[in-house]
């Protein structure tokens, strides 16, 4: 259980480690790939049944990692503020597109009668 637990967590730094050094040049599919293959590790380590004496072994090794979280949490925001403002700044282009863009129908026709 104790190997189990430990490659596990060895995993889930390894991966961690991965994301925050290529943070910068990561794709967001990569990035997405990687964050669910660390988040099944973490459901894995939460279902074993940890003794007070394995908490005291990995305390730090949880710390450096809730460390390195906050950084990936940080760069997550980011790519999200960064789709927001792609989205607002779409979506203003349509607006101002689409005002060029109207069909105006006239209510009435004018018949240039000559003699």
């Amino acid at each position: 259980m104790s190997d189990a637990l430990e490659e596990a967590m060895v995993q889930v730094e390894t991966i961690t480690k991965q994301i925050v050094l290529t943070i910068d040049t990561i794709t967001e599919e990569q990035l997405d790939e990687l964050i669910k293959a660390r988040d099944q590790l973490i459901s894995a380590i939460a279902q074993f049944g940890i003794t007070e004496e394995q908490k005291r072994l990995y305390t730090g090794r949880v710390k450096a990692l809730q460390e390195q979280n906050e950084m990936i949490l940080h760069h997550m925001h980011q790519l999200k503020d960064e789709a927001l403002h792609g989205k607002t700044k779409m979506t203003a282009v349509r607006r101002q597109k689409s005002a060029y863009e109207t069909i105006i129908t006239s209510e009435g026709y004018f018949f240039d009668r000559r003699k």
